[in-house]
């Protein structure tokens, strides 16, 4: 991620300034757009009301008062996904993969089936933003909940330590995106990957005979 998507922006800005509204425009919203009538706009209306829906079918809240104000409040955290996505004005903004999870990396492997390398793929969805949402989406939606609990700092912790080594190779000032910044602004967009994760779950979650058939 660092190599192919942070490094290259960061690199670009500081030999040519920040990009200009124009060059912007060429990475207009893809994914999440907010024009109502674009197909991905309305797909992601549609699924967000359907996984609200579901709510019901969770035990817990099957005669729960309050369901349809949960059910409300789901809506409105899942539609905050629309500003996620646009470039922040808090932190540093890189060229984002947008659409990160593991059927977009490809790895290769040695005789001894080890990876020694790895490529990402489907560029279609990139976006102007801050890293953490690639972070965020990639690390919830491509794992678990304990694996996240045990795993996720040394997962920040590795992307720091490759766009330090990545910064210094390439002569930037590391202090134009800290580690500090990483796991601060990961905090703030967590919340973005797992609305990403329970969009998607159908992908990822349904046994391969069901989704097949699907």
């Amino acid at each position: 991620i660092c190599k192919c998507t942070t490094i290259s922006i960061l690199n670009y800005e500081e030999k040519n300034g920040k990009f200009t509204e124009k060059e912007l425009k060429m990475l207009e919203e893809n994914a999440y757009p907010k024009e109502p009538h674009r197909t991905r706009a309305i797909g992601f209306g549609r699924g967000v009301k359907i996984l609200s829906q579901l709510i019901k079918l969770i035990p817990k809240y099957k005669n729960y008062l309050k369901l349809e104000e949960i059910q409300e409040k789901f809506i409105k955290v899942c539609q905050q996904l629309l500003t996620f996505v646009e470039p922040s004005k808090k932190y540093k903004n890189v060229l984002s993969h947008g659409d990160l999870w593991s059927n977009n990396i490809m790895f290769k492997y040695d005789k001894n089936k080890k990876p020694c390398g790895v490529k990402l793929i489907d560029y279609q969805l990139a976006r102007y933003s801050a890293p953490s949402m690639d972070l965020a989406t990639f690390i919830y939606v491509c794992s678990t909940r304990e694996f996240r609990r045990l795993h996720q700092n040394a997962i920040l912790n590795s992307y720091c330590d490759v766009l330090e080594s990545e910064l210094q190779l390439n002569q930037i000032d590391a202090k134009i995106l800290t580690r500090d910044e990483i796991f601060k602004s990961f905090e703030e967009y967590r919340v973005a990957g797992l609305i990403e994760a329970a969009l998607f779950c159908h992908l990822i979650l349904l046994p391969n005979e069901l989704a097949a058939n699907i």
